[in-house]
C-alpha cells in the first residue's frame, strides 16, 4: 500500500570539459507498506511500479509470489494472442478468467 512520497536532493561534483562543476539532483522515494507483513519500506521512482496495488518487501516477495504473478501474465498474454484483429469481436468484450 502506498503511504506517501518524499523528495531528497543530492549534491555531487562532476567534471565537464576539464572543469569541475557542482550538480544538484532530486530523487523521489516512495514510502510503501508490505501487504503481507505490514512492514514499511522505501522504493525509488525507478523501482516503484504504480500499476499494481500489491506491494511486497524483500522478505515477503518470494519465488512463489513472483511465479504466481508471471503465470497470470502468461495466461492473459496467451489468451489475447489467440484472438487476432480479424476476429470481428469488439475490443471491450474480452473477459479474463
Amino acid at each position: 500500500m502506498l503511504i506517501g512520497a518524499e523528495k531528497q536532493s543530492r549534491h555531487y561534483t562532476r567534471t565537464r570539459n576539464g572543469k569541475k562543476e557542482k550538480v544538484k539532483s532530486t530523487i523521489t522515494n516512495y514510502i510503501l507498506q508490505c501487504n503481507c507483513c505490514n512492514d514499511i519500506f522505501y522504493r525509488t521512482s525507478k523501482e516503484f511500479k504504480s500499476g499494481s496495488d500489491l506491494h511486497f518487501c524483500k522478505k515477503c516477495y518470494t519465488k512463489k509470489v513472483a511465479q504466481s504473478r508471471s503465470s497470470l501474465a502468461r495466461k492473459v498474454n496467451n489468451y489475447v494472442e489467440k484472438i487476432d484483429a480479424s476476429s470481428g469481436k469488439p475490443l471491450g468484450t474480452f473477459t479474463i478468467r
